[in-house]
């Protein structure tokens, strides 16, 4: 949000995402390991405190849930792909998640649990008009909500 709110947090790591370093750490006030833009940050000040990251903690497994950086609720997005791209989409695994179908049409599907839809939007997006979100429902009228706005805001 664009409210200042006062933090202690435990720094885990820092990550470079997209031309933006974060930092993933376990948030004081929250009691959770929260992800933070780094430029956004007003005033850091150093504290001699220790503390142990949280048993079993992995930075790279933590970032892995996202398909970026953006994290929020575990969410199953299902898309399927127009047999136009499909060969080039299916070039490379995009998430570790990622469960593939191949229709009898050409086209493909894509399965992903991810943690937020943030990134994945983003990615759908830039494939567009070749890719369709199927599931969840929720999520695939949030899509369309928001091309119908893109579209009438230019109209």
């Amino acid at each position: 949000s664009k409210e200042v709110a006062v933090r202690t947090v435990d720094p885990y790591g820092l990550v470079f995402y997209d031309g933006i370093w974060f930092l993933v750490g376990f948030c004081n006030l929250r009691k959770e390991i929260r992800t933070f833009v780094f430029d956004r940050i007003k005033k850091l000040t150093e504290r001699w405190r220790y503390f142990e990251p949280q048993k079993g903690f992995d930075l790279k497994s933590f970032i892995s849930r996202s398909f970026g950086i953006y994290d929020g609720e575990d969410v199953t997005v299902t898309v399927r792909v127009k047999p136009d791209i499909a060969d080039l989409v299916l070039r490379k695994k995009w998430h570790p998640s990622e469960e593939r179908t191949m229709l009898p049409n050409g086209e493909a599907e894509l399965t992903f649990t991810v943690a937020g839809v943030v990134d994945i939007k983003r990615w759908i997006y830039s494939w567009l008009p070749y890719m369709e979100v199927i599931k969840p429902r929720w999520f695939r009228k949030q899509i369309c909500e928001e091309l119908k706005q893109a579209f009438h805001s230019h109209a």
